[in-house]
């Protein structure tokens, strides 16, 4: 069996281990949303076990190692700091001010995006 980690894709994991979703509901009831087989087939997909996690309101670090002991792999030991702290925004992001758009009083104008 393929190793688990926080790059892991749900898909794949359903694939992989029989009986995944059953797991992943009993470890966070909001995961009962896999029952829907177009959620599976779609976001499933491209979500990974970090993403659900924070969709799921849990550390990743909590989720994985829930879903590696499930299927008998060692947990893996990370560094809080690691897991808590969120990367710092670059550069190019800090300098750009954002633009506001009020949809209503543009809408009361009668004009519309293209004209000025």
């Amino acid at each position: 069996m393929k190793e688990i980690t926080l790059d892991t894709t749900i898909a794949s994991l359903l694939d992989d281990y029989e009986g995944m979703k059953d797991i992943l509901i009993s470890i966070n009831p909001k995961y009962k949303k896999l029952n829907n087989p177009i959620l599976r087939r779609t976001v499933a997909k491209i979500a990974t076990v970090k993403q659900a996690a924070i969709i799921g309101g849990m550390e990743p670090s909590d989720l994985l190692n829930r879903l590696r002991e499930a299927v008998g792999q060692e947990p893996v030991l990370f560094d809080e700091k690691e897991t808590r702290e969120p990367e710092p925004l670059p550069e190019w992001f800090k300098e750009k001010e954002a633009i506001t758009l009020d949809a209503n009083e543009l809408l009361d104008s009668g004009k519309t995006l293209l004209q000025k």
